[in-house]
């Protein structure tokens, strides 16, 4: 297990959202276990909060089950997380977390000349 100091930190705001999506889905009928919903809050925690295609395929990959469940949840994630005050919400975070994530030393062109094998070297 993580330790904790090492996980990223949620507002509880979207721990609270991502908790109701998650209920919302048991409500309407898709297999969502609470092992899920907490897999779910910290799959949040490790997306772009602004880009929305990121957050939903995290949880569609997380919270579905079978290729039967994919069109019911595609409706549910646009009803639940397309609100105006939420598009909001989602770009303060995506602008908090670009200004937080660390720059790469590498230049854009030396991974181009070499085949890669720098942006490689760091894994």
């Amino acid at each position: 297990m993580p330790d904790e100091s090492s996980m990223p930190r949620r507002a509880p705001d979207v721990v609270e959202r991502v908790t109701g999506f998650c209920r919302m889905l048991r409500e309407r009928g898709l297999r969502v276990t609470p092992a899920e919903s907490v897999d779910a809050v910290r799959a949040v925690g490790l997306v772009d909060l602004g880009d929305r295609l990121d957050l939903h395929l995290a949880l569609r990959a997380l919270l579905t089950t079978r290729r039967d469940e994919l069109a019911l949840f595609d409706a549910l994630f646009a009803e639940w997380w397309d609100g105006p005050e939420l598009k909001e919400a989602q770009e303060k975070a995506s602008a908090a977390a670009r200004r937080t994530r660390p720059q790469s030393r590498a230049s854009p062109d030396s991974s181009a000349n070499d085949g890669g094998s720098a942006a490689l070297s760091r894994w």
